[in-house]
């Protein structure tokens, strides 16, 4: 292989030091920010989860529910949810994922009721997310 000489770069040319594959790298990164940017609590923006803890229940992601006083509530299921705690004694009355059982969730921040933490007498647990009460702005 012949040794070639670099040329001198014309006056004023800027040196372009981005590759196309530099481009794409950088395009990768904006959308892995914001696919990881937290899902927050409408009442006070405290990050409750985000779009990666999102999983399927039965092949479900959403679900549509009534409970037992009319009410309806249309719900995704997460994984883990670290802005949420659970509250009040668990129970399998009316559960809406038999076998679990179910306790409220609430914001850690504002306590609002966000949804439902399910967990099994196997220690398997998720969020059930109110998905009106959950923003990404």
């Amino acid at each position: 292989m012949a040794n070639r000489a670099a040329l001198p770069a014309p006056a004023g040319a800027i040196k372009n030091t981005e590759s196309p594959l530099d481009k794409l790298l950088e395009s990768l990164d904006e959308s892995l920010q914001n696919s990881c940017s937290p899902l927050r609590c409408i009442s006070c923006g405290n990050p409750v989860t985000t779009r990666e803890e999102c999983f399927s229940v039965d092949g479900q992601t959403d679900f549509h529910f009534v409970n037992p006083g009319g009410y309806k509530f249309d719900i995704r299921v997460y994984r883990n949810a670290l802005g949420c705690y659970p509250r009040g004694d668990a129970t399998d009355e009316q559960s809406w994922f038999p076998p679990y059982r179910w306790q409220y969730a609430l914001c850690d921040q504002c306590d609002l009721h966000i949804g439902w933490f399910y967990k099994d007498d196997n220690g398997d647990s998720f969020w059930g997310l109110i998905t009106a009460l959950l923003t990404n702005s």
